[in-house]
């Protein structure tokens, strides 16, 4: 049965069209829900989950945390969105992937997903 989050981020990834994941995770980086493209393998995509996660955990470490983070690499993009200190989102997408459409989608689902989470 899936759960209101990955209903969420399934809607979400709908809207995006190009994503690859979109993973909510605790910060001691055990994932709480995710969408996994179809096509991809689920356990490199937690295994991508849990490096991004390492990312996330020492960006936060340092003393840097923020409430947004946008990492751009050769062939991948991922934008962070922290929840609250204890957890976190990111959506996994293709180099050249709909940025500014993913963070529009993402505030606009962010009420949903604090309501789910309690807030």
């Amino acid at each position: 049965m899936r759960t209101l989050f990955e209903s969420l981020f399934e809607s979400m990834a709908r809207q995006l069209g190009r994503v690859d994941a979109i993973i909510m995770q605790e910060a001691e980086g055990e994932t709480v829900a995710a969408y996994v493209r179809e096509g991809l393998d689920p356990l490199d995509v937690e295994i991508a989950a849990a490096q991004w996660g390492i990312i996330w955990r020492m960006h936060n470490e340092v003393g840097m945390m923020s409430e947004r983070l946008i990492l751009v690499t050769s062939d991948t993009e991922v934008l962070f969105e922290t929840l609250d200190p204890e957890f976190y989102l990111f959506i996994l997408m293709p180099k050249d992937g709909p940025l500014g459409v993913a963070l529009k989608i993402l505030e606009h689902y962010l009420p949903a997903i604090h309501d789910e989470m309690g807030f």
